[in-house]
């Protein structure tokens, strides 16, 4: 199996993981909509739907990172990284030697005396 391929083996979690994010936007939908119901004994409280759709959404991230849909799974699966042009290097390395490159500390007068 190559990496970035889906066999017949993936449809299935493929399609679960469709249908339970479908489900969990739309149970955020209701939710938004109204965020709180009232209860039988008059007391309000939080809706439902917006309770059971995070705990969807947890399952729904959990399946994206076993299809590899995230991108920490794709570089953890050994996945090829897009492919740069010069500039875009360029920017990358001076980024890098900006943030990492060993420099000698500089004293800046003016601070706080005790």
């Amino acid at each position: 199996m190559r990496v970035g391929v889906l066999e017949k083996c993936d449809v299935g979690i493929l399609r679960g993981y469709c249908e339970l994010r479908s489900r969990a936007q739309s149970l955020d939908a209701i939710a938004a909509a109204t965020p709180s119901v009232t209860g039988r004994d008059g007391i309000p409280r939080a809706n439902p739907c917006g309770i059971e759709a995070r705990k969807l959404h947890k399952l729904v991230e959990k399946l994206a990172m076993d299809l590899g849909l995230v991108y920490a799974s794709r570089a953890r699966a050994g996945a090829p990284t897009p492919a740069q042009d010069d500039a875009a290097r360029r920017r990358i390395e001076e980024a890098e030697r900006f943030l990492f490159a060993p420099r000698a500390f500089t004293i800046v007068k003016g601070g706080k005396s005790s």
